[in-house]
């Protein structure tokens, strides 16, 4: 691949992500403008993915799952979700965080140790993956053809049989159509065989905002951190196509957003938030559809205690309201 190539896939990578990332940035503001730190960083990817995955679910339903009209549409619609969004005026009741994040150089230092172990578990398969190609079974069996076939005639609508015995063609594919934007890019994998070590930092940011609302942030992170740079998660997550570390982020992101929003009740932005990962986490694979069902009794949970929390408002504000117009008066 000539630097040129490369150069021009960099390019439509970047007008790909920017815009839509901005707009994430702007509409979370919007939606919870009282949210910082890991949890709003959470909600900011989760709504970036969503962006691109309907984006490019869209265009691909009518065959133009192809570069040029998905750097368009992606640029098309963050810039004006952005814009949109700048003009949008934030809710005025709109609260910080009440949470309880972990300060000190302990926590600082376990973050930065786990990282690194990660980090340094994945990166020697993503090296090789780099070096002799991705060659993980499932990886070359029908993940990557599948993502390869959608930029080749434009669909993702269509079936497409990877091996006839098996029940891969009715697979969820997010995770195939994330590859295929990056072979759209580059005409080549050469995203692939980075996006899980770069969603396996995703899931040590979602571990981290789990725990955040508890003080538990770094008991998280190390918890989740052990289950990713576990053997069998490295050997075949690095390097490869496998789905199950960007569907972990997407189930963990749900549920942070969902712990961190559990005194907000019923709050908008906590429902869109929460229902866009626990849908992509749906969307990627078959296995996360019981944990996604959990989240969502979640989710009507929170719905139901907010709207709960509203009666209950108002009916104090009527009988306050009566007091003040039938109460005795003083001369």
């Amino acid at each position: 691949m000539s630097g040129g190539l490369y150069l021009i896939g960099l390019a439509v990578l970047t007008t790909v992500v920017v815009p839509v990332l901005a707009a994430a940035v702007a509409w979370r503001r919007r939606l919870l403008p009282g949210w910082a730190g890991s949890p709003a960083w959470v909600v900011d990817a989760v709504l970036a993915f969503a962006a691109v995955v309907v984006i490019g679910e869209l265009l691909g339903a009518v065959g133009q799952f192809r570069r040029w009209p998905v750097a368009a549409a992606c640029a098309m619609v963050g810039g004006v979700a952005f814009v949109a969004a700048r003009r949008v005026r934030p809710p005025a009741a709109g609260e910080a965080l009440t949470t309880s994040p972990s300060r000190g150089r302990w926590p600082a230092a376990i973050a930065v140790g786990t990282l690194a172990v990660v980090a340094a578990q994945l990166s020697g398969w993503t090296a090789a993956a780099y070096q002799r190609g991705i060659i993980e079974d499932d990886s070359v069996g029908y993940h990557l053809p599948f993502a390869a076939r959608f930029i080749q005639d434009g669909w993702v609508t269509r079936m497409h049989s990877a091996v006839p015995e098996l029940p891969m063609t009715f697979y969820p594919a997010t995770s195939e159509l994330l590859h295929g934007v990056g072979m759209l890019a580059f005409h080549r994998d050469v995203v692939s065989p980075a996006l899980n070590l770069f969603a396996a930092g995703l899931v040590l940011l979602a571990a981290w905002a789990v725990g955040r609302s508890a003080g538990m942030a770094p008991a998280t992170l190390v918890a989740v951190a052990v289950v990713v740079a576990s053997p069998l998660m490295a050997t075949t997550q690095g390097g490869s196509a496998q789905n199950d570390t960007i569907g972990l982020f997407f189930f963990l992101a749900a549920a942070a957003v969902l712990v961190t929003g559990s005194g907000d009740g019923g709050d908008p932005g906590v429902l869109v938030a929460s229902s866009a990962a626990a849908g992509l986490a749906f969307g990627t694979k078959l296995a996360l559809i019981a944990p996604a069902g959990a989240l969502l009794v979640g989710m009507i949970a929170v719905a139901t205690r907010g709207e709960r929390r509203g009666e209950q408002n108002e009916k104090g504000d009527a009988r306050g309201v009566l007091r003040w117009r039938h109460g005795p008066r003083r001369r």
